[in-house]
């Protein structure tokens, strides 16, 4: 990701269990994105994954994208979770 990227307003963003994470959708293209899911407190990156922007989500993202997203987003997060409850932290 380049640093124009970085510091583009994210499509869509969303927190989760009280901002624990943080989830974030940013345009790499007309009709690609990509989604970063992160450890709030940490920063680390439990996923970084290319996605598609369908429309070019001229008027914010397609309902069915974030849906998409969302599910991606909470398979991240549960396998941290599921994670680090076996690693005992």
């Amino acid at each position: 990701m380049t640093e124009e990227q970085v510091d583009e307003k994210p499509v869509w963003e969303a927190t989760v269990d009280d901002h624990t994470f943080h989830c974030k959708v940013v345009r790499t293209d007309d009709y690609a994105g990509t989604l970063i899911v992160t450890v709030t407190e940490t920063g680390e990156v439990l996923l970084t994954e290319q996605v598609t922007l369908s429309y070019q989500a001229m008027f914010g993202p397609d309902v069915s994208d974030v849906a998409e997203w969302q599910e991606r987003s909470l398979g991240a997060i549960d396998n941290y979770i599921h994670r680090k409850a076996q690693e005992g932290t």
